[in-house]
């Protein structure tokens, strides 16, 4: 639980925030696939024996979205690999464009640009001061998205720190090329709400722990 401060003065109310948990082992009952009304097949996304989501290598292309749309949160979950994997989390996306993007990557089997790497906001802005874990365990990840402001943490460490809609945002965007020309690019179903999606482009890869607690905006 997260403790709120909602007064002020000498009497005040705290009120306890849960954390939603959008994938415990079991239950996917929190996604769907993008541009979908279901889950899809165990062929592309299913629940390991050890309660994990595993993006097969079927599933390149294949994209889960939340079936909520979230505002100001806080996203934490778990990610591991295979050796090549490449998956990703998107957020304020809606569903006929998706949206920055969260790159999970094993870093040491690919010759990328520093954006494209683990950690990073792929193709737009490079992670710095990265603590990686080799092929196979388990990476600690952390998003937090407050307003327009954005953080990616991970194992441990903030390596991106950025504004949607600010100057290097759209210089960004702008050095991007077309990937980020799509209308509505990371603005989400409407002004700081969206979808987020979970991604996988070469697998197997595998997702655990999956959870988010909404955040005031700023």
């Amino acid at each position: 639980f997260v403790c709120i401060d909602d007064g002020s003065g000498t009497n005040r109310f705290f009120k306890l925030k849960a954390w939603e948990i959008l994938f415990d082992g079991t239950s996917t009952a929190a996604f769907r696939g993008y541009q979908q009304a279901d889950f899809p097949d165990t062929n592309h996304w299913a629940v390991t024996t050890n309660g994990e989501l595993m993006a097969a290598v079927d599933a390149t292309r294949l994209l889960l979205t939340t079936r909520k749309q979230y505002g100001s949160y806080e996203l934490r979950w778990e990610w591991k690999t295979s050796s090549k994997g490449n998956s990703g989390v998107q957020y304020r996306a809606s569903d006929t464009s998706t949206g920055p993007e969260y790159q999970l990557l094993d870093d040491l089997s690919y010759s990328v640009p520093a954006n494209n790497t683990m950690g990073a906001v792929w193709g737009l802005f490079a992670p710095t001061n990265k603590v990686r874990v080799p092929v196979g365990q388990w990476n600690v990840c952390r998003l937090i998205l407050q307003g327009n402001h954005v953080q990616h943490w991970l194992n441990g460490s903030k390596v991106v720190e950025y504004t949607i809609n600010s100057a290097a945002w759209t210089n960004a965007l702008i050095a991007g090329g077309s990937s980020f020309s799509v209308p509505g690019f990371g603005q989400g179903t409407s002004p700081g709400v969206g979808y987020i999606l979970l991604r996988n482009d070469t697998g197997p890869t595998w997702f655990r722990n999956i959870k988010i607690r909404q955040l005031p905006s700023q």
